[in-house]
């Protein structure tokens, strides 16, 4: 068996009817590419022969008796394809748009914990021919890097490529007894008891930290609670709306190089800018910054290949207020470079830890943040942003050539919108995903993202040529 960390099963903890804990990954297919293209039996039947080779795809859960210790997985060789093999026909004509509905449906429904954690929806109908998989994983099983890992461990560089080896199961296909599942549960406790003192010790180093920074008046990560209320701040439902545009790397890599900072801090500015632009034509736009919280992997090289979660939070400003896109983007830049200093003079693995400990993690990050909400009527932050490194050259499955790649991540709390960014030979896919009540015109703010890099493409050449010329 292997056990789920603390941050793996955060997700499970935190799940409810309306805040589901999936993610979605999106493969669009051309057909045209493969000499001889799958129908929908075809493929689940080649699926069912190399489904060994993605081992998480047979990982189910089970519980630790009376709470003990988070939950294990167990591995299930059987798998009832039947339930988590679907087919699926988007509306007509089949654009963009309409995929996204398929999505948004999918999306809106969570996934069953008596068999593994995931799901995969075969939708035809698309134009052109193309057929999309639409993978729904839930977040305990793997964060974007292990997901984006899944995704590579599927496909292939060619066309003709051999299917990759089956992978032998790494424990038996056994439901472990409730005795055994007692004493791991037991063992797991007294690890937690030992390892206290250390953790105790990375609390006093992260306070020690924090106070430094601000007697030396540097700032840090922007504290929770710091942002007005909109819309997308209420209080969740079940039914999730999901949009998708696309934007080229090379220009979002042009604008890194005008103005330095990483593709991230680009992709965070493009993302305020379209925020901006919506917002003030809603009538919205509040007089303070937009904030965002940002998972940041934590994976070392040796833990590449590894599923699971490996992630740290960033609070940033989105610096909303900020009118020219030159210094929105600077001020963004210069939030999320605090924030990896904060982080990084702290203990790398002190928000991992704080989550084994979940009793902790609960009621400082859960309920306090809750009774601050009711409290000031502010939410925690006003949106996550997550920003995913896919493969930079083309992919393919099944003989065909995967078109584009897409991604949507899971909504928490107050914290009502979510924008998930994922490369793909040259291209950034850009998944937006709220509540359908709250957010009916998803569609408006998304077609706002492709302007908004032009704007701040436009204003950083302009920069970068006053500049030039002063130093002339």
């Amino acid at each position: 068996m292997r056990q789920l960390s603390g941050s793996d099963a955060m997700f499970l903890y935190q799940e409810t009817r309306r805040q589901h804990q999936h993610t979605m990954k999106i493969v669009v297919l051309d057909p045209g590419t493969a000499p001889h293209a799958p129908d929908f039996a075809t493929f689940k039947e080649s699926f069912a022969k190399g489904v060994l080779t993605v081992p998480v795809f047979h990982w189910k859960l089970v519980r630790s008796p009376l709470r003990l210790s988070h939950p294990f997985w167990f591995w299930q060789a059987r798998l009832d394809l039947d339930y988590h093999i679907r087919r699926i026909a988007a509306p007509s004509p089949g654009r963009t748009r309409e995929l996204c509905e398929v999505i948004s449906e999918v999306a809106s429904i969570g996934l069953e914990r008596d068999r593994p954690l995931w799901q995969m929806w075969w939708v035809e109908g698309l134009e052109g021919g193309r057929i999309a998989l639409v993978v729904k994983l839930h977040h305990a099983v793997a964060d974007g890097v292990s997901s984006a890992q899944i995704l590579l461990d599927s496909c292939s560089e060619s066309p003709d490529a051999q299917p990759a080896p089956a992978v032998p199961p790494p424990f038996p296909d056994e439901v472990p007894s409730r005795s055994l599942l007692l004493g791991l549960g037991i063992a797991a406790q007294i690890k937690l008891m030992l390892r206290l003192p250390r953790f105790l010790g990375m609390i006093a180093q992260g306070a020690w930290v924090k106070l430094q920074r601000r007697v030396q008046g540097r700032p840090g990560l922007t504290p929770p609670f710091q942002c007005d209320a909109l819309r997308f701040n209420q209080r969740l439902t079940p039914q999730r709306w999901y949009a998708n545009v696309s934007v080229q790397l090379r220009e979002m890599q042009r604008v890194r190089k005008l103005l330095g900072g990483s593709l991230n801090d680009v992709f965070a500015a493009l993302v305020s800018g379209a925020l901006r632009d919506y917002l003030r034509s809603t009538g919205e736009m509040p007089g303070s910054s937009l904030t965002a919280t940002m998972p940041v992997s934590i994976r070392t090289p040796e833990e590449q290949r590894t599923y699971g979660n490996r992630t740290s939070t960033w609070g940033v400003t989105l610096a909303t207020h900020v009118e020219d896109p030159v210094e929105r983007f600077l001020s963004i830049m210069a939030s999320t470079r605090a924030a990896r200093d904060e982080r990084e003079a702290k203990h790398p693995e002190f928000y991992a830890t704080m989550q084994d400990y979940w009793a902790l993690h609960n009621l400082f990050a859960n309920r306090l943040g809750r009774w601050v909400h009711r409290l000031t009527g502010r939410p925690g932050y006003n949106l996550i942003l997550s920003n995913v490194r896919g493969p930079g050259r083309p992919m393919y499955a099944g003989g065909m050539r995967i078109s584009s790649l897409m991604s949507m991540g899971p909504l928490i709390h107050n914290t009502g919108l979510n924008v998930t960014g994922w490369s793909y030979d040259g291209v950034m896919s850009v998944g937006l995903v709220a509540c359908r009540e709250q957010v009916p015109d998803l569609w408006d703010l998304a077609e706002r993202i492709p302007a908004a890099l032009q704007e701040l493409l436009l204003a950083a050449e302009k920069h970068a040529a006053r500049e030039e010329g002063g130093r002339a």
